[in-house]
């Protein structure tokens, strides 16, 4: 019996921290497109992928801070115009996922590049949405951990 009940526990930790097909192609989806504006210098649209605790502090910071962090790549320097000075995301790796009750959430490795050559350095985002995956949004690890940011919407430690 314990064996059985044993078995059955680990089933359910195991097959619950695997995304569906769905759940993954929009996580997809909306990771593509988070990486396309911050590389473009898309502000407001890179906001729309933000958490939104993340905006609202940002926001209370003043318009500079709040600027400046939203728009890490100026829109003209594109990779279309290698700028060898800006660092732009390429390649995305989920590297862990967690859910609760309520949410899902993943850790992604972002690879970093000036220009077209890739540095020996990562960046570490939380992709997290409500148990249906159907709409993600990203907060960068130094949100994620911060004092602002709701312990209880964490579900990975540092």
């Amino acid at each position: 019996m314990k064996l059985i009940l044993s078995l059955l526990i680990l089933f359910v930790i195991f097959t619950g921290c695997d995304l569906s097909t769905e759940q993954e192609t929009q996580l997809n989806k909306d990771l593509s497109n988070l990486i396309i504006v911050r590389n473009n210098g898309d502000a407001l649209s890179y906001l729309n992928y933000t958490h939104p605790i993340v905006v609202k502090y940002y926001k209370s910071l003043g318009d500079s801070i709040y600027k400046k962090r939203f728009q890490s790549v100026s829109p003209k320097s594109s990779r279309e115009y290698l700028d060898t000075s800006a660092v732009y995301w390429t390649n995305a790796y989920q590297k862990e996922i967690k859910s609760d009750d309520s949410l899902i959430q993943v850790k992604v490795q972002i690879t970093l590049a000036k220009g077209y050559d890739e540095i020996d350095s990562s960046n570490t985002i939380y992709a997290v949405s409500k148990k249906n995956g159907s709409n993600w949004l990203f907060i960068e690890s130094q949100d994620y951990f911060s004092d602002y940011f709701p312990e209880d919407l964490r579900l990975f430690q540092k």
